[in-house]
């Protein structure tokens, strides 16, 4: 079973982020698991592979392919 384990990133934006999102089905349980356990409106950024986010002062501006 995949988990989602916090790390201590570097706490510039808060919330947590699933990476390679949509080609590993596994993360999507594994976040639903997760954000059960968080905060009532707790943010979660979904990114897949090849994608970046762009944020300014903790406001999503955009989701970005590379």
């Amino acid at each position: 079973m995949t988990r989602i384990d916090p790390i201590r990133g570097l706490g510039a934006i808060p919330g947590t982020v699933s990476v390679h999102h949509s080609t590993r089905p596994d993360r999507a349980r594994a976040l639903a698991r997760h954000m059960a356990c968080q905060p009532e409106g707790a943010a979660a950024c979904l990114l897949d592979d090849g994608e970046f986010a762009h944020f300014r002062n903790e406001k999503l501006l955009a989701r970005h392919a590379i």
